[in-house]
């Protein structure tokens, strides 16, 4: 209904060690230059650069990061949506108008900060001002995308 447990797997990616990042990264990798018919040997980047796919790790932000869009705007159920607190700072602070979420201490370092209440605030707070205030789901992409394509 929704068409969130497709890029909620992908999100349960965020936080995974290294090595499995670098795998995942490898099998893109050889997909890319698979589609476009391309050598073994020739540069991935720009295999990946063509075909306008994100490399793994910001692929899976790209993902965290819609669906707090879609929580944020009554895009998504009810029961992601309700993991979203806005911060409400007491003063008058020069981040008071960038919409920034609060995000909550995890327990356990290892595993709690790779839950979607944690890492979707957090990730969302990183954002500029002007993509977070993207009015429609395909501007929202669209600026986040080219941001993160500027990121690498």
């Amino acid at each position: 209904k929704h068409g969130i447990s497709a890029a909620y797997m992908t999100a349960a990616y965020y936080g995974l060690p290294d090595c499995d990042i670098r795998r995942l990264q490898r099998v893109q990798n050889m997909a890319a230059k698979l589609v476009l018919g391309r050598h073994r040997s020739e540069s991935s980047r720009q295999c990946l650069k063509e075909l306008h796919w994100l490399p793994v790790f910001l692929r899976i932000r790209f993902k965290i990061l819609t669906i707090v869009w879609k929580c944020l705007n009554g895009h998504a159920p009810d029961y992601l949506g309700d993991l979203l607190c806005n911060n409400n700072p007491r003063g008058e602070l020069r981040s008071s108008g960038r919409s920034n979420l609060r995000v909550p201490r995890s327990k356990c370092r290892k595993f709690g900060d790779r839950a979607f209440v944690v890492c979707g605030p957090r990730l969302w707070n990183e954002l500029p001002v002007n993509i977070r205030q993207a009015g429609t789901i395909l501007q929202f992409r669209s600026l986040l995308k080219t941001w993160m394509f500027a990121q690498c």
